[in-house]
């Protein structure tokens, strides 16, 4: 019996019996080339011609390609070729061209341990010869698949590999890797990690550096939120980098246990949007948030359509894909619809999207009604979770409103103490409880539980917490007066807003760091901070906090260039919005920045905040 072997992933080739078969008529090998891309198909007749003869065949071409196809059946064998109807079929078993092997063995890699993933992707990737098909410009959609499929081939080789412990051998290929294929976002990704796993983390964040530059310069866009994660989990140290047998995929084993009803499947839909954003995917878990209210309205399912709606606007708004004004409409109809629809879920999880928009626009003291009705409602349902999420929240609305620093210390020490609380623990109280610590003047009390915050989201891998404590870290320490502390804490928040993608935060804290650069003296660094931030007030119209912060940025950045006459539009106008929201300290802060020290004391002095009210006092006695 005759063995025949077809080869494609590389020029050309076809083996039988151990010697290679010379193919010297042009049209015949196209014609064979063609069908071996699509092997085991029958591709029609004309459809031949046409990409045979580029679209343009001579009144000769049906009898020329009926020549190729008998000199092909004379060189191959009768059945290889095979007439189906109008058209043509190669007829290939797996073991007789080389991309069917490659695909076979690819397949058979999937699910299995590291080492017989990297033995059977090794073999696979053995097949290969070089770029399939050069000479034959026809064959590029299809050559496309193939090289896509080698691509993920290869990584899938280095991801076994890298589960096995190779990191530093990997290194040199995956240098060589990214710079031929400088925006494969993957191989940037294991070159990093195999750079951290040889104890080289420096130069693995040198590597996100590069991969940025060259997604920009290439794209014009930021790397994906892979990469980005990669590049905080980095960061933080994580020891989860670290492990080498991740074992099989958790969502992948899940989903054999997903409901098999319509109805099952949006809810599950709605549970997986929350476990991606509690992970930081905002992006997918917007997705399936909308898959999962077109499924819930197409079902009748009223409750859930309005949570995934009101749950949806809450990732939308700080990505800047609505206003916050939408949000806030959206956020409010969601709220009347829920409390008419009686549902104790979907009025909890309305609840919150609103609460969370009044805080976003400065209503801190609504918002902290709300927060307590959650609470409220998380008690009703015996949902240990949401009553922890509500406790945590509340205590951040209550240290930002107008609540006396005396009583909102006091109320959170009782929400601290009326929860277990399972990770990554109470961190917004404890951020809460160590701004207003400090601004009672313990200074080292309020250090201590923002440290307290800071290790438990670092070891629970928490970035999205460990950004709001970096930010009031920073807030803190503008507090104390210490500028240089809090210019750190700045910077480390906006490279860790930066690396999870949150967007809609950027603004806050690049406003805050442009202000503290600006009062350094360093008017370019704060120019281009400005410049990053401004872009989100016109998206975000109505967010207090960047409003007012960006704001006060611009008027240091004035009065630092002795532009006097800028700097007091500027802080006018933030003075008049933060009078207008709830947030008592800003608004005490800004005032100072102004100028109008005895209008600030009065809100310090209202707030019950001991040190800005000490600092302010020191001002004033020198200024008599």
């Amino acid at each position: 019996m005759l063995c025949v072997d077809f080869r494609i992933l590389g020029r050309l080739e076809v083996w039988r019996d151990g010697a290679q078969v010379e193919l010297r008529k042009p049209r015949e090998r196209a014609l064979l080339a063609l069908l071996l891309l699509r092997a085991n198909e029958v591709i029609a007749r004309d459809e031949l011609i046409d990409v045979l003869w580029h679209g343009a065949p001579p009144r000769t071409a049906k009898a020329s390609l009926h020549n190729a196809v008998a000199g092909l059946r004379r060189s191959l064998g009768a059945s290889t070729i095979e007439t189906v109807g109008a058209g043509y079929r190669a007829n290939v078993k797996p073991a007789e061209l080389d991309a069917l092997r490659f695909e076979e063995l690819v397949a058979d890699a999937r699910g299995a341990t590291p080492e017989l993933r990297t033995e059977r992707l090794r073999e696979a990737l053995r097949e290969w010869r070089g770029h399939p098909l050069t000479e034959y410009p026809f064959a590029d959609s299809q050559v496309i698949r193939l090289e896509e499929l080698h691509l993920n081939a290869l990584e899938e080789r280095i991801d076994a590999e890298l589960e096995l412990g190779r990191a530093a051998e990997l290194v040199p290929e995956l240098r060589a890797l990214t710079t031929a294929y400088p925006v494969r976002e993957r191989f940037w990704a294991q070159l990093m990690l195999a750079l951290y796993r040889s104890g080289r983390s420096a130069e693995a964040l040198s590597s996100y550096r590069s991969a940025h530059a060259a997604f920009v310069e290439e794209l014009g866009l930021e790397p994906g939120m892979a990469l980005r994660e990669l590049q905080r989990s980095i960061l933080l140290q994580d020891a989860a980098l670290l492990e080498l047998h991740r074992g099989p995929d958790l969502i992948e084993r899940a989903a054999n246990f997903l409901p098999t009803t319509e109805a099952g499947r949006a809810e599950a839909l709605y549970d997986y949007a929350i476990a991606l954003s509690r992970g930081g995917d905002h992006m997918r878990a917007r997705s399936a948030l909308l898959e999962c209210e077109r499924r819930a309205q197409q079902l009748g399912n009223r409750g859930l359509a309005i949570r995934a709606r009101a749950r949806r606007a809450m990732h939308a708004g700080p990505a800047g894909e609505i206003t916050l004004r939408e949000l806030e409409q959206i956020t409010e109809q969601a709220l009347v619809d829920a409390r008419a629809e009686g549902d104790p879920l979907t009025l909890a999880e309305t609840l919150r999207a609103h609460a969370n928009t009044l805080r976003e626009v400065g209503l801190a003291d609504d918002a902290a009604t709300e927060y307590r009705e959650l609470l409220d409602v998380a008690l009703e349902m015996d949902d240990r979770w949401r009553e922890g999420m509500a406790r945590n929240e509340l205590g951040l609305v209550l240290m930002l409103g107008t609540t006396p620093v005396d009583d909102a210390l006091a109320e959170c020490e009782r929400h601290l103490e009326s929860l277990e609380w399972s990770s990554p623990g109470p961190v917004g109280l404890w951020v809460s409880l160590a701004m207003l610590k400090t601004q009672l003047g313990h200074a080292e009390e309020g250090t201590r539980y923002m440290a307290q915050a800071r290790d438990t989201a670092t070891s629970a891998g928490a970035a999205s917490l460990l950004t709001l404590i970096e930010i009031f870290a920073a807030w803190a320490a503008t507090i104390l007066g210490d500028s240089s502390h809090a210019k750190r804490q700045a910077a480390t928040a906006l490279e860790l807003v930066d690396s999870l993608g949150h967007a809609g935060v950027h603004g806050d804290v690049a406003s805050l760091l442009a202000r503290l650069e600006a009062e350094s003296g360093h008017l370019e660094r704060a120019d281009d901070l400005i410049r990053s931030a401004r872009p989100w007030l016109e998206r975000m119209s109505g967010a207090a906090f960047l409003h007012v912060s960006l704001r006060r940025a611009e008027a240091a950045v004035a009065r630092a260039r002795g532009d006097d006459s800028g700097a007091e539009v500027a802080l006018r106008d933030a003075c008049n919005r933060a009078a207008a929201s709830h947030f008592l300290t800003l608004h005490g802060e800004t005032l100072e920045d102004a100028g109008d020290l005895t209008a600030a004391l009065v809100r310090f002095k209202r707030k019950g905040d001991i040190a800005s009210a000490a600092r302010i006092r020191t001002r004033l006695q020198r200024e008599q």
